[in-house]
């Protein structure tokens, strides 16, 4: 699997569990600090091609 689609699923999973936690500021700061979901997806993609 490619390492930039690993990263974007580790930070989904960390934005949920900082949103489950309750811990809105850390999901909020998360976000801003992640790179483009779309363009780890079209990465991928270009590459599974």
């Amino acid at each position: 699997m490619c390492p930039a689609l690993l990263t974007l699923c580790g930070t989904c999973l960390w934005i949920a569990n900082n949103l489950i936690a309750g811990a809105v500021g850390g999901a909020a700061l998360e976000v801003l600090a992640c790179v483009n979901p779309a363009t780890i997806a079209r990465m991928a993609w270009l590459r599974a091609a």
